[in-house]
C-alpha cells in the first residue's frame, strides 16, 4: 500500500482532481494514493451506503498530507478550509495548497496563505511541485520518466480550466467587510514578504537557489484560442529565461499547437500594450524578470498567418518613417 493522500477541492474541479491524483500516482509507481471524493472509479470516491462524512472523516486520519486545490471555483469555500484544518489537528499531516488558474501570491487565502504553495501550471513550477514532495517522503523522483507524465498533466490542467472558469468571480462572492479584510491581510503579507527578503539578503551564506524562491512572482497568463478561454498564472524568479516561459505555455497549448510553430500559428502579447513577443533564438539568453515583469499581463493568441513585423503594435520603429502599413511587399 503507498502513503495516504487527501485531496480537497471542489466538486467543479473534479477533472482537475483526478490529473493530479493519477500524476502523482505515475511517478511514484503507485508509492503515493491520493484518495478525493469525487473519484470516480470501482475502488475510489464515496463508497455506496457509506455515511461520506464520516468515510471523509476516515480518509483524513489516515493521510500523511492534505493537498488543497485552489481554483477560482474552490477560493474561500469553507469545506476545503475545514478540510484543511482537520488535517493541521493531526500529528505529522501535512498541509499543501495546490495553485491552477489563482496566482499563489495574491490570490490565496488565510490561513492558508501561511503555507508553502505551489503553482501547477508550467512544466518547471509541476517538477519542483513533484521533486520537492517526493524527496520529503523520501521517495527518488527519477524526471526521465516523469517528464511525459507531467507534459501531459499541463496539458490536461489547460483543458480544464477552459470548461471551469465560467462561473462567477470571487469577487462576487464575498461581502464589503471580508474584502476589507481580504485587503488587510493582502497588504500585511506583502510587508512581512519585503522583510523576509531584507532579512535573507543581509544573511550571508544564503544560496542563489533561496533567493531564487523569496524573489518569484505570478504572472497572468490569458489563453484566447477558438473554442479555449482560459487563464493560467506563470511563476517567474531570478533562473528562469523566456525560453523557459515558453517551453511551459506550449505544454499547456500542445493539444491546440504543433512543436516549433511559436510565431507561425501562435504568439504571446502584452495585453495592456499589445507588445508581442518575438524574440527567439536568443530567448535561453534572456532572464523572464526583464520581459514578464510584475504587473503584466500576457496572452497566447493564435496567428492567422505567420507573424510578420508590420504585426508590431509599434511597428514604425522597423521601418523608415512614412512606409505604409503593408502585408504585400
Amino acid at each position: 500500500m503507498g502513503l495516504k493522500f487527501f485531496l480537497s477541492h471542489d466538486h467543479r474541479d473534479s477533472d482537475l482532481a483526478r490529473v493530479i491524483a493519477v500524476t502523482l500516482s505515475r511517478i511514484t509507481l503507485g508509492q503515493l494514493d491520493v484518495w478525493f471524493s469525487s473519484d470516480e472509479s470501482a475502488a475510489g470516491g464515496i463508497r455506496p451506503g457509506n455515511v461520506w462524512s464520516d468515510q471523509i472523516r476516515a480518509q483524513l486520519e489516515r493521510s500523511k498530507a492534505v493537498l488543497i486545490l485552489l481554483t477560482p471555483n474552490g477560493l474561500n469555500k469553507p469545506w476545503l478550509l475545514f478540510e484543511s484544518g482537520f488535517g493541521a489537528a493531526m500529528p505529522n499531516c501535512k498541509i499543501i495548497p495546490l495553485c491552477v488558474g489563482i496566482s499563489s501570491i495574491n490570490d490565496v487565502p488565510f490561513p492558508l496563505a501561511m503555507y508553502e504553495c505551489y503553482q501547477l501550471t508550467g512544466y518547471a513550477s509541476l517538477k519542483n511541485f513533484a521533486s520537492k514532495l517526493l524527496s520529503l517522503y523520501e521517495i527518488n523522483f527519477d524526471e526521465e520518466m516523469a517528464k511525459p507524465v507531467l507534459e501531459k498533466a499541463i496539458s490536461e490542467f489547460t483543458n480544464s480550466l477552459a470548461t471551469t472558469q465560467g462561473g462567477e468571480t470571487r469577487r462576487n462572492e464575498i461581502s464589503l467587510i471580508d474584502l476589507s479584510a481580504d485587503i488587510k491581510q493582502h497588504v500585511d503579507r506583502r510587508f512581512m514578504e519585503l522583510v523576509e527578503r531584507q532579512s535573507v539578503s543581509n544573511q550571508p551564506g544564503k544560496n542563489e537557489s533561496e533567493e531564487a524562491t523569496l524573489a518569484s512572482y505570478s504572472v497572468p497568463l490569458h489563453i484566447d484560442f477558438t473554442g479555449h478561454q482560459s487563464t493560467q498564472y506563470l511563476e517567474i524568479d531570478s533562473t528562469t529565461t523566456v525560453f523557459d516561459v515558453l517551453n511551459n505555455v506550449y505544454f499547456m497549448l500542445r493539444e491546440r499547437v504543433k512543436p516549433f510553430t511559436y510565431l507561425q500559428s501562435w504568439i504571446l502579447e502584452e495585453t495592456n500594450s499589445e507588445v508581442k513577443l518575438v524574440v527567439y533564438e536568443v530567448s535561453q539568453m534572456i532572464p523572464a524578470k526583464f520581459i514578464l515583469t510584475p504587473g503584466s499581463e500576457w496572452k497566447a493568441v493564435q496567428l492567422a498567418e505567420p507573424y510578420s513585423p508590420l504585426d508590431s503594435a509599434d511597428y514604425r520603429r522597423w521601418f523608415r518613417p512614412g512606409v505604409k502599413r503593408s502585408r504585400s511587399s
